[in-house]
């Protein structure tokens, strides 16, 4: 009876997931964290923009490069996967330009707007979505985006989204075969 118990935890037990981005105009760099449970370091890294793609680096000695054409092919290839609930989408945008709060101040509002009518699109969807966006003006030559979502699963779906992955490659096989 205990390791039923167990197994039925473990199975439905619920894993939070916390990615976060953060893009400084200083460094030219994309930094990446994710997270589980907030505090334990799964991924950590940082990307860069290059002439043949971006460059990944994931850890000091090793970078993986993408080009930018390989990035447009994938887009046909992968899938939303539906299981997965993203509970959490937090942004923040730091605009500013020296001696000048006009242009930071119009892009802030025309940015806050399109992300308010965003946001109330998809929490009319999912009422238990936090989302929450802000802009901080400067009076300095700046751009900062910061971003972090939490995504929410359990091994169940884990098991059955690859389930279902290996069932469309076997179909693919066999439909090659047969052709």
């Amino acid at each position: 009876m205990l390791a039923v118990l167990i197994v039925f935890l473990v199975l439905y037990l619920p894993i939070i997931l916390n990615i976060g981005v953060v893009y400084s105009s200083d460094f030219k760099k994309i930094y990446i964290g994710i997270y589980l449970f907030k505090y334990i370091n799964i991924f950590g890294g940082y990307a860069e923009f290059l002439k043949e793609g971006i460059c990944f680096h994931v850890s000091n000695q090793k970078a993986v490069i993408f080009p930018y054409k390989k990035m447009l092919e994938l887009k046909n290839t992968i899938k939303p996967v539906r299981d997965f609930q993203i509970i959490k989408i937090n942004s923040c945008i730091e605009l500013g330009k020296e001696g000048d709060y006009v242009i930071p101040s119009s892009i802030g509002f025309v940015l806050n707007f399109i992300n308010c009518l965003i946001g109330s699109l998809i929490t009319k969807k999912k009422p238990y979505l936090n989302y929450k966006n802000s802009f901080n003006i400067f009076d300095k030559d700046i751009f900062n985006v910061y971003f972090e979502a939490s995504v929410l699963f359990n091994i169940l779906v884990l098991l059955i989204g690859l389930a279902k992955f290996i069932l469309e490659k076997i179909i693919y096989v066999f439909r090659g075969q047969k052709q």
